[in-house]
């Protein structure tokens, strides 16, 4: 029988990615197949304080998760809140709280004095000032919650004046004291709707109040446009023109450019077939092009809803478990595990090889102090989130786990700094250990000095799992500081 046992090496440094493909070697008197990914992050401790943002809303984002997750931003990630802020299904008070109240940051175990940091931070762009400081510190220790002082940085004048900075509605009442000049980019819209929705010159006093409207996000475009389109001067100017004339002035207005010739005729048998002014505006300054070009504009689009805050309770901190050696009693009844994807629940069956771990940790000691280096503490807290990692692997081949959250993410992730994953067909812990050894960026992660603990999970699946095959041996490494 042909045995198959795949390793993957892949470097990443936060999202930096590098694949390498192993060629077939023989083992355990069989040409097995190895497949295997390593992985070394930075997380904590990366000095973001010297990056310059863009005063945008991907800059904004941008800064959540540098300041806040203390990693790199991904794109997939960008792109998501972006979508939700600029479509107006989330303000950025809203987005803020989801950083502070996700498992990703619950995992970090900041201390009360790093977490009043990181708020003066995000909050108000600045270092804590001594007085302040004191002062939210003393309100945790007299028992007020995290959620409390949170929504305290995020009532404050401060926050609006952030949000204003980067462009982003911050969903409270608090009216920002900071000033901000119209761009060039707001003052020529508004001159469009001066222009070619009125068909006349603006008057330097609406021109400026419309320009401020927008600037300090009073007003989204919508609402701006409105006020041009609904007025008695367009609708007197709409009766009288024609239907292909009033489509050319929606076009130049919403979209930027002149109407291709079927969307010319679509809307102006639209018009004629009795559509309303307020359907047809509703069509243009719906889209997504409009969406887009307010987006390049640096416009919010529509004003976000006064959505419900994100509420989700303060988790209770794990209970570190002893740190001694791993358990070796192997408990070989199959159990069902559920594991939590971006499609839903899915349930992976199996047992946990609690010996093979145990064997890994041993094999894995010896051969630090081998090469002069300290052996590694068993972490019987992180382990729990170790645990998870090797039946998340059953279901996906990745570090990135089946919700798309990266693998430290995983409760008490926290402590995470490093990990290397292996499946087989079949295997022992020497064939793990072996080609874990003879890959670079494996051994690379088994001999960091940097490394103090390490947690080590085996997951054996049931071979009638639909997510296995021909991988029924799933091993995980996770290396701590």
């Amino acid at each position: 029988m042909k045995l198959y046992r795949k390793f993957l090496s892949v470097v990443l440094s936060l999202s930096v990615i590098s694949s390498i493909a192993f060629p077939a070697v023989a083992a355990e008197k069989n040409f097995i197949n190895y497949e295997a990914d390593d992985v070394l992050i930075e997380v904590m401790g990366k000095d973001y304080s010297s990056v310059v943002y863009p005063t945008t809303i991907d800059g904004f984002l941008m800064r959540l998760y540098n300041l806040v997750m203390q990693r790199d931003y991904d794109t997939q990630g960008i792109n998501y809140w972006k979508a939700k802020l600029s479509s107006g299904q989330m303000n950025a008070s809203n987005v803020a709280r989801y950083f502070f109240t996700c498992d990703e940051f619950y995992n970090l175990n900041y201390s009360d004095e790093e977490y009043v940091t990181v708020l003066y931070k995000v909050f108000f762009n600045r270092a804590p000032d001594a007085s302040g400081k004191t002062y939210w510190l003393n309100q945790l220790k007299a028992g007020k919650s995290k959620r409390y002082v949170l929504e305290g940085f995020i009532s404050s004048t401060e926050w609006a004046n952030t949000c204003l900075n980067y462009g982003v509605v911050s969903g409270t009442t608090t009216v920002p004291t900071a000033s901000k000049a119209p761009s060039t980019s707001v003052t020529n819209f508004v001159k469009s709707l001066y222009t070619d929705v009125l068909g006349r010159s603006a008057d330097v006093g609406g021109m400026s109040y419309w320009a401020n409207e927008l600037t300090y996000m009073r007003k989204s475009a919508q609402d701006v446009a409105k006020g041009f389109f609904f007025s008695s001067e367009f609708e007197r100017i709409y009766k009288n023109n024609s239907p292909e004339d009033n489509v050319k002035i929606f076009y130049k207005v919403f979209l930027g450019r002149t109407p291709d010739s079927s969307g010319l005729t679509y809307w102006a048998n639209q018009i004629r077939s009795g559509k309303s002014l307020l359907e047809v505006y509703n069509g243009f300054c719906n889209s997504t092009e409009f969406a887009s070009k307010c987006a390049a504009m640096g416009i919010i689009p529509v004003m976000p809803s006064s959505n419900a805050q994100y509420n989700k309770p303060e988790p209770v901190k794990a209970t570190p478990a002893p740190t001694s050696v791993p358990s070796t009693g192997v408990d070989k009844s199959v159990k069902s595990y559920s594991i939590n994807t971006t499609s839903g629940d899915v349930i992976i069956t199996g047992y946990y090889d609690t010996q093979m771990a145990y064997d890994i940790f041993i094999l894995l000691n010896n051969y630090r102090q081998a090469n002069g280096v300290a052996p590694l503490e068993w972490n019987g807290t992180m382990v729990v989130g170790t645990n998870v990692r090797a039946t998340e692997i059953v279901y996906t081949w990745d570090h990135y786990r089946p919700n798309g959250h990266l693998f430290n993410t995983v409760p008490n992730g926290n402590m995470m700094r490093g990990e290397n994953i292996a499946k087989a067909s079949y295997s022992t812990a020497q064939g793990f250990f072996d080609e874990w050894k003879n890959s670079p960026g494996h051994n690379s992660n088994m001999l960091d000095s940097s490394y103090k603990t390490v947690s080590i999970s085996v997951f054996v699946a049931d071979s009638g799992n639909p997510y296995a095959g021909p991988y029924y041996y799933f091993a995980v490494q996770n290396f701590g500081r």
